[in-house]
């Protein structure tokens, strides 16, 4: 989510990931959040060029 402050001439960027269900129970591995997070800092890096 990109939130343009246009009175102040500020950009904020929200990056939020979920990595665990706390319904089921499922969890995402350290490795498997790792490559996560990188694929999703990469797309979004790629996104705001």
């Amino acid at each position: 989510m990109i939130i343009r402050k246009g009175k102040i001439g500020v950009q904020a960027l929200t990056i939020v990931t979920v990595s665990d269900h706390l319904v089921t129970g499922e969890a995402a591995t350290g490795e498997e959040r790792q490559t996560m997070f990188m694929q999703m800092m990469n797309i979004v890096l790629e996104l705001t060029k």
